[in-house]
């Protein structure tokens, strides 16, 4: 977890320490041992062509050349071996550290509270975090240490020209302050920019997936819109790809222009050196060696560090975003950090009290005093015409949203009152847009289950068989354990009918007290959806059961059919108490009957 701060870049060090202290120790030290080379480089190079120079005079070698040589050497092979184990190093901090942070963001996205799933806003920060989430910490890291180094490396190069003349010193210093506020305004502009094109983006990898998932198939064949779509995509990813170029090219001129000025500085700096060279102040192997690091150092200046800056306030800027995230709200976990499993509380009652709900930013209401009651051992149907709210009201029990007016009661306690994660433990929930899991039909099956690799064969197969999936799983060729899907090369795909039965048989196999299933018969045919209903309705499992439909056919020995009309119970009975009154559920009924006659 990570905390805010007044410098907020200082993060990349503290999350690298805590995951990976050896590699980033390792790391430093060898970073500040690369950032005195330059100096020491000065030192040894002046020494040489200085014993050179006597050499040279005196026609003959000296000890103190052979000496200067050996220092020089030495030098070249020491930096080569610094780069060497760095590379080494960095290699396996950035693997160690990508893994970590990947982990630590993904745990965090996995316990987001269930709103901000649809607020677009918080969708737009996932997307920015998780663009190369694996190499973002590392990059953090590397450029500090970046900064870290060129810091000495100037301010050593800085230090031995002052011994030499302190206006040229000074200069040197000047150089990095000319750079510092330019790269630093074309980062702010750069991140600026990323984070307005990746509104973009996000909106042409939708078209690209629309152009590519194998769910989309069908459809792109049979109406022939690739060509269509294909063309919204281009237009997405150019609108984008316009934004990230225009700044990009600004920035080039703006960094250029500084490091034309570095340069101009450079070649002064090694015009004014002449005149102490000349007056004996230094000597000839000073002045080159001074003047050669000064060369090296505005070479670097004048494109590494002014992108170094830049990146450092894109790293800043990210870092800010990933707080941002760190501090969004989440799902309670128990003292081990894992969501707490099905609850084996009884469930005597649930209330619902008046209760009123708009999604947030909208005006309408969805739901509009809602008040009813639910009992132990009693199967409800929940039915309405599409858009009356029947999802909204399962959310609100479930407390995916909290923000509603009026009272829910779970055994007498307010909902609100009781830990997400406690309340989640209450209920085993096949939702009507389910996932299909792409791993073995028995991972799919217990995916829900704390205990998984406790989940007995015959537990799994007693689901099964109940659920009428015994056939499909005769003919799989690994059984319970073959991959379904198409991920896998010899991954099996299954039936919509098929994927739905795994989808409630995996909702049933959690074993919660209350039992909710949201369309669970959508795509099964009416024959079928009969038998599930009957199944479900029969109550071998839990303490209450709720089933949400608009297919009225498979619910007529439901305890309770309650009827949601503009957001209110319009009715409630049961089904033959309901066909007297010829409401809205008579008329709705009469309309499918149909279909199971």
């Amino acid at each position: 977890m990570m905390k805010n701060s007044k410098f907020p870049s200082l993060q990349y060090i503290s999350f690298s320490m805590r995951h990976a202290a050896g590699y980033t120790g390792a790391l430093i030290f060898l970073r500040l041992a690369q950032a005195l080379m330059p100096a020491v480089q000065i030192l040894t190079l002046a020494g040489l062509l200085d014993r050179a120079q006597e050499a040279f005079v005196a026609r003959k070698f000296t000890d103190a050349l052979y000496l200067s040589i050996f220092l020089f050497v030495g030098f070249i092979l020491l930096d080569t071996v610094l780069n060497i184990i760095s590379s080494y190093v960095r290699m396996k901090y950035e693997i160690k550290i990508g893994m970590e942070y990947d982990r630590s963001l993904l745990m965090k996205k996995s316990r987001l509270i269930y709103y901000l799933t649809e607020d677009q806003n918080t969708q737009e920060l996932v997307s920015r975090l998780s663009e190369e989430s694996a190499e973002r910490m590392a990059k953090g890291l590397q450029n500090l240490l970046d900064l870290f180094e060129y810091g000495i490396r100037i301010a050593g190069v800085a230090v031995i020209v002052l011994t030499a003349h302190v206006g040229i010193g000074l200069a040197v210093m000047a150089i990095f302050a000319i750079m510092l506020p330019v790269a630093k305004k074309c980062g702010e502009e750069d991140y600026e920019a990323y984070t307005e094109a990746d509104k973009q983006m996000r909106k042409a990898a939708y078209l690209q997936q629309v152009l590519g998932h194998r769910d989309y198939a069908d459809e792109r064949k049979t109406f022939a819109y690739t060509d269509k779509i294909n063309e919204k995509w281009e237009l997405q990813h150019d609108k984008g790809r316009k934004m990230s170029q225009a700044v990009t090219k600004k920035n080039f001129i703006h960094i250029k222009a500084a490091s034309m000025l570095t340069v101009m500085l450079a070649v002064s700096a090694a015009a004014l050196l002449l005149f102490p060279l000349r007056k004996g102040m230094m000597t000839v192997g000073g002045y080159v060696s001074i003047v050669t690091a000064i060369i090296n150092l505005t070479k670097l200046m004048s494109w590494n560090l002014a992108y170094i800056i830049e990146d450092f306030t894109v790293c800043k800027e990210y870092i800010m975003d990933l707080l941002t995230f760190w501090q969004l709200p989440e799902i309670e976990t128990d003292e081990k950090g894992k969501i707490m499993q099905s609850s084996r509380e009884k469930i005597e009652k649930i209330v619902f009290q008046k209760v009123s709900f708009r999604y947030p930013g909208c005006e309408n209401y969805v739901l509009k005093d809602m008040s009813f009651t639910l009992e132990k051992g009693n199967t409800y149907a929940i039915v309405g015409e599409n858009g009356a709210g029947k999802t909204t009201l399962i959310k609100l029990l479930l407390g995916l949203y909290r923000e509603y007016e009026g009272e829910i009661y779970i055994n007498g306690r307010e909902i609100r009152q009781i830990g997400e994660s406690e309340l989640f433990s209450y209920f085993s929930v096949a939702y009507q847009h389910f996932p299909r899991y792409e791993m073995s039909l028995r991972d799919n099956l217990v995916l829900g289950r704390a205990d998984a690799r406790g989940v007995s064969d015959e537990e799994i197969r007693k689901w099964v068989g109940l659920l009428g999936l015994t056939d499909c799983v005769k003919r799989l060729p690994a059984g319970l354990d073959t991959e379904i899907g198409r991920l896998e090369e010899a991954g099996q795909d299954l039936s919509g009918g098929e994927w739905q039965r795994v989808a409630v048989a995996r909702a049933l196999l959690v074993d919660g007290p209350i039992q909710i299933m949201d369309e669970p018969t959508a795509a099964l045919d009416p024959i079928h959806e009969s038998e599930l209903f009957e199944k479900l309705i029969s109550g071998e499992t839990g303490d209450l059961h709720i089933l949400i439909t608009h297919r009225l056919g498979g619910i007529r020995n439901a305890s309770e059919i309650l009827v949601v009309q503009d957001g209110r119970i319009g009715e409630c009975g049961t089904h033959e108490e309901l066909l007297q009154k010829h409401g809205l559920y008579a008329e709705m009924f009469e309309k499918q009957k149909r279909w199971y006659v």
